[in-house]
């Protein structure tokens, strides 16, 4: 059975203006206020005026197949992005903790050359700080708000039928994101008081 014959056959919803008119349109223009989905005679009053965005309720499962096809190749697209990202950021890391960390045990080992470059090293590291708190942390915090509205404006409530409960209890975690920021912050506070220390 084709989707189609499948909405002809089970898909019976009602105009919501004339509620005893058969639904057989829908609108995909963003800025209708009018009901998305209705009849023929909303399609005269209501809709004609931007005609070439209503489609019959049969080219909803199109739609809809062409959307969720679009949006898969861009959330994977934004996962690469985000991986990369996370790649590049624990490679930088494990950088900054092999010039920075724990150095205080071989200074007594180096010569002279080499503690004026640990020396010159040191000194660097508030500059390498200061960029990554005014750049990275301010970027990271900016990210976080667009996530923040992006996820605000998913109408998750209406949908939570299709959430499963692993998932559920993972965006519940995610609306706490900005807990993460916070351990950040602190961590970065412990390892300035470490370099201090050195």
């Amino acid at each position: 059975m084709s989707k189609t014959s499948l909405i002809e056959n089970n898909f019976s919803l009602k105009c919501l203006n004339h509620q005893k008119a058969q639904a057989q349109y829908f609108c995909q223009l963003p800025q209708c206020q009018q009901h998305r989905i209705f009849c023929e005679k909303c399609l005269n009053d209501f809709h004609s005026q931007h005609s070439d965005s209503i489609c019959h309720l049969s080219k909803l499962f199109l739609l809809l197949d062409e959307k969720s096809l679009k949006a898969e190749q861009i959330l994977q697209s934004y996962y690469n992005q985000f991986k990369s990202l996370q790649e590049h950021f624990s490679v930088t890391i494990r950088g900054l903790r092999y010039m920075f960390g724990g150095l205080s045990n071989d200074l007594l080992e180096l010569d002279q050359n080499q503690i004026i470059q640990f020396l010159d090293q040191l000194i660097h590291f508030d500059e390498i700080n200061q960029l990554y708190r005014d750049q990275v942390e301010s970027k990271l915090h900016k990210i976080l708000e667009i996530l923040n509205q992006i996820f605000s404006k998913l109408p998750l409530q209406d949908i939570a039928y299709r959430i499963p409960q692993d998932l559920a209890q993972k965006l519940q975690k995610y609306q706490n994101f900005g807990q993460i920021i916070k351990i950040y912050q602190a961590c970065n506070q412990k390892n300035k008081v470490f370099i201090v220390r050195l």
